[in-house]
């Protein structure tokens, strides 16, 4: 199954608030500035360091796409790319839901765009 960028804002949206939910502003804080201190590497997030982040996550595809944590798998490759998308971009957003709901809703994939335009990142 292929996913939208809506779904993926959506995940993104959904995940920040569960972060925001369990963890509170100071913690937040803390997450968004070592994330920005890491320059937002792809393979690192700093909430693992103050929650299950993966179960964060497994909630936001719950309430998102209905998939409960017993049904998720890992092996499909689409939902394992949505899923780091999302997480991605709630991250580079700094898991403020305002700016993650102004990113563009272009299709990062040309061939979901009849005239072949690409997603543009809004700088804030």
């Amino acid at each position: 199954m292929k996913y939208t960028i809506q779904q993926q804002k959506a995940l993104a949206i959904a995940f920040s608030n569960t972060l925001h939910r369990w963890l509170g502003a100071g913690t937040m804080y803390q997450v968004i500035n070592a994330n920005q201190a890491m320059n937002y590497d792809k393979s690192l997030c700093a909430s693992h360091e103050y929650c299950d982040a993966n179960a964060a996550m497994l909630e936001a595809i719950a309430e998102v796409l209905g998939i409960s944590d017993e049904d998720y798998d890992a092996s499909d490759d689409a939902l394992r790319d949505l899923t780091d998308d999302a997480w991605q971009m709630a991250k580079e957003n700094d898991f403020d839901i305002c700016d993650i709901e102004d990113e563009d809703d272009i299709d990062p994939d040309p061939n979901n765009n009849p005239d072949g335009t690409r997603r543009v990142r809004l700088m804030h």
